[in-house]
């Protein structure tokens, strides 16, 4: 797992839990889970404590249901990101 793979994007916890994407900010606000400050002042979940949240938070099943639905979101920003890598960016657009 590449180091971007080990954190999620506040639009993907959002989208796990089902919530406003401002909502994981909050969280980290009021000690719930913590996060990572990119240069450009966003944040970045840890992928083990958003998978701890998960499980804490859902029964068993729903919870096996989320972890596949983020490790699915992780390897659809890997793939974007090797594509961009291989054509350049902007290039998935240009194929449209």
């Amino acid at each position: 797992m590449t180091d971007r793979a080990k954190y999620l994007l506040s639009s993907e916890v959002a989208a796990l839990f089902e919530v406003s994407s401002r909502t994981p900010p909050r969280w980290v606000n009021e000690g719930k889970i913590s996060s990572l400050k990119t240069p450009g002042g966003h944040n970045r979940y840890p992928v083990e404590e958003i998978e701890a949240l998960i499980r804490d938070h859902y029964t068993e099943s729903y919870a096996g249901k989320k972890l596949r639905e983020m490790a699915a979101m992780i390897d659809r920003r890997q793939c974007d990101e090797l594509w961009a890598a291989a054509h350049g960016p902007g290039a998935a657009d240009k194929d449209q």
